[in-house]
């Protein structure tokens, strides 16, 4: 199997020295449309799922939504006539212009019913190069930071890229 630099580069530095304490945690009973403006406000591409007791629930991610939503197309057509400057016998210019909008309508779901619920997590005590391997071997590109089932931190790849160019 190939190892990377990551892999090579043994880094102890527990998590708890490179984790985000600041999360953006979202309820597993949020509809979907409002799941896409919580995304969208965090500037994140996954975030924790908690359940009414705050224990971690999964993850759910921009590519989890879009699975389950559909495209909604609009046209309008807009008709835009000129008059010809010149004489009067001219012929008067008449234009079409068609604006076509796309946009994502969510599923009526709930995040639960979308969201992976087998979310990894590691502790505080996780090395970097333990949680790297966890991110590049799952294909992920954050992890909860959980004692317990309860959520103290998130590391996201560029934190683990900080530690590693110290």
């Amino acid at each position: 199997r190939e190892k990377g630099v990551i892999a090579e580069k043994e880094i102890e530095t527990p998590a708890s020295e490179y984790m985000k304490k600041e999360i953006t945690l979202i309820w597993e009973e949020t509809p979907l449309n409002v799941a896409v403006e919580i995304l969208s406000a965090a500037k994140a591409r996954a975030l924790p799922v908690i359940n009414s007791d705050n224990k971690l629930a999964g993850m759910i991610g921009d590519v989890d939504i879009i699975n389950v939503s559909e495209v909604e197309t609009e046209e309008i057509k807009e008709q835009m006539r000129g008059k010809s400057e010149s004489d009067s016998w001219t012929w008067d210019s008449e234009d079409q212009i068609y604006i076509t909008k796309r946009s994502l309508k969510p599923s009526e779901k709930i995040v639960k019913d979308i969201m992976t619920k087998e979310a990894l997590t590691i502790t505080k005590r996780t090395s970097a190069t333990k949680c790297a391997n966890l991110l590049k071997e799952n294909n992920i590109e954050q992890v909860p930071v959980t004692s317990g089932r309860k959520i103290i931190g998130i590391v996201r790849d560029e934190d683990l890229l900080k530690v590693f160019s110290e």
